[in-house]
């Protein structure tokens, strides 16, 4: 019969994609996306770039700092003056390395901050006679801010906060003190609420940006999500609708032949058409088998999803049907059915194999029901020769192939929900693929059914 016949292409113009590789890709793409590695997210990127400008900013107050580290080295032992600048320069250093290598860049600071108030409690260590360090301001002065914002790398916003108030609170004890130059209260209390309300700045910029790039992280979550749930449901519905065309194309149209042959050679007929159907229910039945046994041995890695989803998409988007081909093909399909004429308005190009073979199909299933329909038992009696034609012509950059017939036509508003043959054989499976699809018929007046594919490009080329 037609179904049986055109849906492989005529098994002579064209490729036969069979129902395993069809369900397949469509496993393989989803797989690939479920698996696939995630990039860093907004958040990770944020934190990078913070700690790479504390530490970029950090060398240059440090570089800064050195004319106020030789100053104050002849109130503090020569040990000490030579010890603390070295200690602050390695640690700073050590701070830029792990932001560049993205590695350990969250301990460096916290090393960095940890460090300022162990050289700030340790500071009058270092002073062996407090007079001689009477009004000279110890050099840590130049990156007190610096050391609040690496905090803020390294710790929680809270205690970022606390650990600000607390170098305030020590700062001002040890400038307070002869070891700290002495100085008085007012002038201290400045030069610290200065280095501290902009370290605290610092800490509500950072604390800000950590909060925006979570909440963005948050929203792409639940978006990739919904994507992965809808890009699941999609694959199923396309599921279901080519587990019905294959129902309707093999299993009922084997049930239809053989409760229609009368002879030895239509009964073979329908015994070949029931053992092909049975041959596509196996490959369904192996496919499915396949992908069970695939979950149970546990998920790809994410190098193995990638390169399976990356090669089912190269494989649909290289694998095309040239113009010619899709001609010939739908030509078999006009020839297989007594009394169909074919005309080919122009050559159609080069388009998807699978857009192909759903049209194909498509198309196979529209003729078989005019053969079977447009002169039905139980309808009116037409006192013209029924005739029958497949038009193929070019739309832009993809294809449009109009059935059409005499015949006693039908109200589609009629048609019962468990007919499969138009609902699914037809409109579904040209939609399923992106395609469009319509019917026009009336009581008397004949059949049309136009199916049509176009690119994207096309489509927003004319709007």
């Amino acid at each position: 019969m037609i179904g049986d016949g055109a849906v492989d292409g005529g098994g002579r113009g064209g490729r036969r994609v069979r129902p395993a590789d069809r369900g397949g890709r469509v496993r393989a793409v989803i797989g690939g996306l479920g698996s696939r590695r995630p990039r860093a997210s907004t958040r990770e990127r944020i934190d990078t770039i913070l700690a790479r400008l504390v530490a970029l900013f950090g060398l240059v107050f440090t570089v800064q700092s050195i004319p106020a580290m030789l100053g104050a080295a002849k109130g503090v032992s020569p040990v000490w003056a030579v010890v603390t600048p070295v200690w602050w320069l390695a640690v700073i250093a050590a701070a830029a390395v792990c932001s560049v290598v993205r590695r350990g860049a969250r301990v460096s600071a916290g090393v960095v901050a940890i460090s300022f108030v162990l050289i700030m409690v340790l500071w009058p260590l270092g002073v062996p006679d407090p007079s001689d360090a009477d009004g000279v301001q110890p050099w840590i002065f130049y990156v007190l801010s610096l050391t609040i914002a690496a905090a803020a790398i390294a710790f929680p916003p809270f205690v970022a906060g606390g650990y600000a108030l607390a170098v305030a609170a020590i700062y001002v004890a040890l400038r307070l003190s002869p070891a700290g130059g002495a100085a008085t209260p007012i002038p201290v209390a400045i030069e610290t609420a200065y280095g501290v309300l902009i370290g605290m700045f610092v800490v509500v910029v950072i604390g800000t940006l950590r909060a925006a790039a979570s909440k963005v992280d948050s929203a792409q979550a639940q978006a990739i999500a919904s994507y992965t749930v809808a890009a699941r449901q999609h694959a199923i519905e396309l599921e279901r609708t080519r587990i019905d065309g294959i129902v309707h194309d093999r299993v009922l149209a084997s049930l239809l032949a053989a409760a229609r042959a009368e002879g030895e050679e239509q009964r073979g007929v329908a015994v070949a058409m029931a053992a092909r159907a049975l041959d596509e229910l196996r490959e369904l039945g192996a496919s499915d088998d396949a992908t069970e046994s695939a979950a149970e041995t546990g998920p790809a890695g994410p190098s193995d999803g990638i390169a399976d989803g990356a090669s089912a998409a190269a494989d649909a988007i290289e694998r095309m049907e040239p113009g010619p081909a899709l001609l010939e093909r739908l030509r078999l399909i006009a020839a297989a059915a007594p009394g169909v004429g074919f005309d080919a308005l122009d050559v159609p190009p080069a388009i998807p194999s699978r857009i192909a073979d759903a049209l194909c199909a498509a198309t196979a299933q529209a003729v078989e029901n005019s053969v079977l329909h447009a002169e039905s038992p139980g309808a009116p009696v037409l006192e013209r020769p029924v005739r029958r034609e497949v038009v193929v012509s070019r739309a832009g950059g993809g294809v449009t192939v109009v059935v059409t017939d005499t015949g006693t036509g039908f109200s589609v508003e009629d048609v019962p929900a468990d007919r499969l043959g138009l609902r699914v054989s037809v409109l579904e499976r040209m939609r399923s693929v992106g395609g469009e699809a319509d019917v026009a018929s009336a009581h008397g007046a004949g059949t049309r059914i136009r199916l049509a594919w176009r690119r994207l490009d096309d489509e927003e080329g004319r709007a």
